[in-house]
């Protein structure tokens, strides 16, 4: 009896230190797994927030390099982003500081193992230092000619082989071939140099501009032709919304082309600069047309394609003063005098007129774009990109 009874205390006991060993041997499985578990959640939120940094790092590569790609990001953000072949990404988007265009709030959001972090920075971006046509005259074309009737005092240069028959005082090189009446061109004749760059001619390049870290836009206008009666003339295009006196001009049917005359006599003055998607045409007899752009802008930009300005009418009197940027220049009518006070870029210059006469006067200043967001040529994007804050 008293043996049974040991043998029975001694089965509880051993029981009992059974259920303690695995009460104990439960609870250090469980603290195990839940120091892996922790570990594995520590490890994603650490791989989330630097996937949110790459994502920051790219975003300022983009402000740098490409920025217009950040457009709309706030609503539609760029990514995801996938990394190491795994599902852990990253996607970001930058907001514009409404009082500096030039400062981005830029934000990244990092996601691995189902956990996500996000970083946000404030980022100051370095606008690219102005630009400036080194010619007179820079033609594109891949064969062009330099007509009789042409005029310039300044270098000229030419992306292909010219044919020179106008008067150049200044050097004439070309990345081809030069030929004509050599004896025109009072400076140094050289062939096969490197191309030069030229401005672009697409129409996105020059729908908005910054003065000061402010953004703005063209004044756009419509009409089947433009006159002293509804064009913005002596200085009227220049307002603080425009402060650069941008306009652009449309026709009132597409593939039409954008017309200029002048109802009376004296002709007027337009102060700012005029973009043409497209042709323009300047018609008109014995009038005087001037266009002075503000400081930094081009007097004319023709984008498109085909842009070609045809001068038409007879004795007019048409000057730049700045920079002309055109696939063509065309010169029709009797007896039209054109002076270009800045510098001429085009594809092409057609002479169909009688006496009509081309005069390119190369300034430096006058030749030089300062304020257009997208560089007109040259590097694109920003000179810089860096942090001057970190929101996190």
């Amino acid at each position: 009896m008293k043996g049974s009874a040991r043998a029975g205390f001694a089965m509880v006991l051993v029981m009992i230190l059974v259920a303690v060993g695995l009460i104990v041997g439960m609870s250090c499985l469980a603290a195990a797994s839940l120091r892996v578990s922790i570990s594995h959640n520590l490890q994603s939120l650490s791989r989330a927030r630097y996937l949110a940094e790459s994502g920051l790092e790219h975003g300022i590569y983009l402000l740098r390099e490409s920025p217009r790609q950040l457009d709309g990001s706030q609503t539609s953000p760029l990514g995801p982003f996938y990394v190491d072949g795994t599902g852990d990404s990253y996607t970001f988007y930058a907001v514009r500081d409404p009082q500096d265009a030039r400062r981005y709030l830029l934000t990244s959001e990092g996601s691995a193992g189902g956990h996500t972090r996000a970083s946000s920075v404030v980022v100051q971006t370095t606008p690219q230092p102005p630009r400036q046509t080194p010619h007179a005259v820079q033609l594109t074309g891949t064969s062009v000619t330099l007509p009789a009737g042409v005029t310039v005092t300044g270098d000229v240069h030419v992306n292909g082989d010219l044919m020179s028959y106008g008067q150049v005082v200044g050097d004439v090189s070309a990345t081809g071939t030069v030929g004509g009446d050599l004896s025109k061109i009072s400076g140094q004749v050289t062939e096969g140099v490197d191309a030069v760059e030229s401005p672009q001619l697409d129409t996105q390049t020059w729908m908005s501009y910054m003065i000061d870290g402010v953004v703005y836009q063209p004044v756009e206008l419509t009409a089947s032709q433009f006159t002293d009666a509804n064009l913005p003339i002596d200085g009227a295009a220049i307002t603080p919304d425009n402060p650069g006196g941008v306009v652009w001009l449309r026709p009132l049917e597409a593939g039409q082309p954008v017309r200029i005359s002048a109802d009376r006599v004296t002709g007027f003055t337009f102060q700012g600069t005029i973009l043409v998607e497209g042709d323009l045409e300047i018609n008109g007899d014995r009038y005087n047309l001037a266009v002075t752009p503000v400081a930094g802008f081009p007097a004319l930009v023709m984008t498109g394609t085909v842009s070609k300005i045809k001068i038409a009418g007879d004795r007019n009197t048409i000057t730049f003063n700045g920079l002309v940027i055109a696939d063509t220049v065309g010169l029709q009518g009797d007896r039209n005098d054109i002076t270009i006070n800045g510098g001429l870029v085009a594809s092409s210059i057609s002479h169909q007129g009688n006496f009509s006469t081309l005069q390119v006067n190369y300034d430096p200043e006058r030749s030089t774009i300062a304020h257009f967001i997208d560089q007109a040529w040259g590097p694109q994007g920003n000179a810089g990109a860096r942090i001057i804050v970190w929101k996190d």
